[in-house]
C-alpha cells in the first residue's frame, strides 16, 4: 500500500495524473487506511475492541429499533380523545347507576308502607268477621249468610296474596340491589383502566431523548469518523 502511495505521489509530481477530487478521495482513503493500519499496530487488539463496540451499540440499536412502533401523530391524538370519551361515557353511567340505587330505596320504603297497609287491611277484615260473628250470636241466627262469609274470605285470601307479593317485591329489590353494587365494582375498575389507558397514551406522546435520538447520534458520529 505505501508503494502504491508512493507512486500515486510521484506521478503526480511529474503531472501523469489530474489532480481533481477524485485524486484527492484516493489520497484520503489511503492515509485513513494507514491511520488505521498504524493504530492496530501502536495498540494491539484495539481495533477489534472497538469493532466489537460498535457491534454491541448496533445491536442496542437494533433492539430499541424492534421495540418501536412509529404510529402517526394523528392517530394517537384520536385515540387519546376516545379515551376522553370513554371517561366521560363512564361518568354518565355511574351517574344513572347512582340514580337508580337511590329508585331502588323509594322502591324499598314503598313495599314497606304497601305491608304496612296490608297489615292494617288483614287486622280490619279479621276484626270485621268477628264482629259479624257476634252480631249472629247476639240475634240468634245459626251461622252466617253464605254470600257475606264467601266475600270475607274472598277479602282474607286477596290480603294475604298482597302481602305475599309485597315480599316477593322486597326479595326483587335485594336483587336489584346486588346487581346495582356489581355494576359500581365494575366501573371503578373500568375507571382504573381507562385512567392507566389515558396516562399510557400521553406518555408515548412524549418520546425519550435516549431512545429517538441518541441512537442516530452514535450511528451520525461513526459515520464522520469513518470519512476523518
Amino acid at each position: 500500500m505505501c508503494h502504491e502511495f508512493e507512486s500515486l505521489l510521484e506521478s503526480a509530481s511529474n503531472q501523469d495524473v489530474k489532480i481533481n477530487a477524485g485524486f484527492f478521495k484516493k489520497i484520503s482513503n489511503y492515509l485513513a487506511d494507514l491511520i488505521a493500519k498504524f493504530g492496530a499496530i501502536t495498540q494491539p487488539g484495539a481495533e477489534q475492541k472497538e469493532q466489537k463496540s460498535e457491534e454491541k451499540d448496533d445491536k442496542e440499536d437494533d433492539k430499541r429499533n424492534n421495540e418501536v412502533v412509529r404510529v402517526a401523530a394523528s392517530l394517537l391524538e384520536h385515540l387519546v380523545n376516545l379515551a376522553g370519551e370513554t371517561s366521560i361515557s363512564r361518568s354518565l353511567i355511574e351517574e344513572k347507576t347512582n340514580d337508580f340505587a337511590r329508585s331502588i330505596d323509594d322502591i324499598d320504603s314503598t313495599v314497606e308502607r304497601l305491608k304496612e297497609q296490608l297489615r292494617r287491611l288483614e287486622i280490619e277484615t279479621e276484626a270485621q268477621i268477628n264482629f259479624r260473628k257476634e252480631q249472629v250470636e247476639i240475634e240468634g241466627q245459626e251461622q252466617f249468610d253464605p254470600l257475606e262469609m264467601d266475600r270475607y274470605s274472598q277479602l282474607q285470601q286477596l290480603s294475604k296474596s298482597l302481602v305475599e307479593s309485597a315480599s316477593d317485591l322486597k326479595d326483587l329489590k335485594g336483587t336489584l340491589k346486588d346487581k346495582t353494587r356489581d355494576i359500581e365494582t365494575l366501573l371503578l375498575q373500568q375507571g382504573r383502566v381507562n385512567t392507566e389507558l389515558q396516562e399510557s397514551l400521553m406518555r408515548t406522546r412524549t418520546v425519550p431523548l435516549s431512545r429517538a435520538i441518541v441512537p442516530r447520534l452514535r450511528r451520525t458520529i461513526r459515520q464522520v469518523s469513518g470519512e476523518l
